[in-house]
């Protein structure tokens, strides 16, 4: 049985509600919609947690239990770069690089966790695994239709609190953005998530895994040393150094720019010749500019 976090966007005049799903489970999705029993007397806006089932009618699934969502709580003590507005957001890594150093535990309890040698990459801030045997961590018994990626899944939960974490994949899923059975991934696998979507309901972000480590700088630092692509696109916060562009980058940048200078003051000097012999001046600095690239 699923178990999404939806909002309430409908009130029938008979009592039941539509609520559209803002967090899901891995079975269901973001957007799909439940039908609510009139008995539970929702109004719209409210935001609720439920236990769904796959509906018969109009919407995705049906409501076997619903209530007010209650604030999710934690037992452990969070720094402020590991939740809230000041955390860290993961950048993208290249899959199959290395990720010694970074670490992740449950948010809730702890118990579960996953170490660097067990991640394949991280992507949009979910951790991509090259295992499905994690410590701590248990799958949902039901499996469920992912419509987007046309497989089956499973929920990954903590051992210990049931926290849900994210999804299990048996095997290979149809990836959107190729258009094709996706490659490079290992199977089974784990997507876990490490900071969910902003949402509308919640003031703060929401968490699964919480990155843990001695020195997160130096650590997240690292990867960046081994070839991976996204520096420039780290999302880092309140009292967390920024990733600058490598030597080489800036060397490499530098003398592209000196070329330029170069070239353009050579076109001046042949143009200012040619006039003073009355021949036609060169073609504009942009056109030649655009032959010197090609």
């Amino acid at each position: 049985m699923s178990k999404p976090r939806a909002r309430v966007i409908q009130r029938k005049p008979n009592g039941w509600c539509t609520a559209s799903v803002i967090q899901g489970d891995g079975e269901a999705n973001i957007n799909d919609t439940i039908a609510i029993h009139s008995k539970y007397r929702f109004d719209v806006g409210n935001v609720i947690s439920t236990k769904v089932v796959p509906g018969k009618g109009i919407e995705t699934w049906f409501a076997m239990y619903a209530k007010i969502y209650q604030e999710r709580t934690s037992q452990l003590h969070h720094e402020s770069w590991q939740v809230g507005q000041g955390a860290i957001t993961l950048p993208d890594t290249i899959a199959g690089s290395g990720h010694d150093g970074i670490e992740f535990q449950c948010w809730g309890c702890g118990h579960a966790k996953v170490h660097g040698f067990e991640i394949h990459r991280i992507k949009q801030t979910a951790i991509w695994t090259n295992t499905d045997r994690l410590e701590g961590c248990k799958l949902r018994g039901t499996k469920a239709w992912n419509k987007w990626k046309k497989c089956h899944v499973q929920s990954v939960q903590c051992g210990r609190c049931d926290e849900t974490l994210g999804s299990y994949y048996e095997q290979p899923y149809f990836d959107s953005e190729t258009g094709k059975i996706k490659e490079g991934q290992v199977f089974p696998c784990f997507k876990l998530d490490h900071m969910r979507s902003r949402e509308a309901a919640a003031d703060k972000p929401q968490f699964s895994l919480t990155l843990t480590s001695s020195n997160p700088t130096r650590a997240l630092g690292g990867l960046t040393q081994r070839g991976s692509n996204w520096s420039s696109r780290a999302k880092w916060q309140r009292g967390m150094p920024k990733f600058e562009p490598s030597r080489q980058l800036k060397n490499k940048r530098g003398k592209q720019q000196t070329l330029k200078d170069t070239l353009m003051r050579s076109v001046s000097k042949l143009n200012g010749k040619r006039n003073a012999l009355g021949r036609k001046q060169l073609p504009k600095k942009e056109g030649l500019m655009r032959s010197v690239s090609k």
